[in-house]
C-alpha cells in the first residue's frame, strides 16, 4: 500500500455548519465509540435494520460501511481504511454519506 496522502478524506464539516438533511436526529445517536477509520471519538448512528455500520466522526465525517464489505474492512489497515473512505467520498454521488463497499479497497 502506498503512502499517498491525497486519498485521505478531508476534515469533516463541523456539525453546526452541516446542512440539516445531513445531521443525524438526536434520537438515532448512540453512546460514543471509536471511529473505525481514525480511531478518534465517534458516534454510532447505525439504524437497527441497516446491514452494516453508520458512523459520525468529527474528523472523518459521516460514513457508511456496507455489511458485504465488513470482512474486507476489518482486515484492512488504518491507512487502507482511510484510502477506502476517500474513494467512497469520490464515488458518493447523491448519497447522504460516503458508503464504503468492496470496490473501494
Amino acid at each position: 500500500m502506498s503512502s499517498d496522502h491525497r486519498a485521505t478524506p478531508p476534515p469533516a464539516m463541523p456539525e453546526d455548519r452541516m446542512p440539516e438533511d445531513q445531521k443525524a436526529p438526536a434520537s438515532e445517536a448512540t453512546p460514543a465509540m471509536e471511529c473505525l477509520i481514525c480511531a478518534g471519538a465517534a458516534t454510532d448512528l447505525t439504524p437497527p435494520d441497516f446491514d452494516g455500520h453508520v458512523i459520525a466522526c468529527p474528523r472523518c465525517g459521516k460514513y457508511e460501511i456496507l455489511g458485504c464489505a465488513w470482512g474486507t474492512f476489518q482486515n484492512a489497515s488504518q491507512a487502507e481504511r482511510a484510502v477506502a473512505l476517500g474513494k467512497a467520498a469520490l464515488l458518493q454521488g447523491h448519497s447522504r454519506w460516503p458508503t464504503i463497499k468492496n470496490i473501494n479497497f
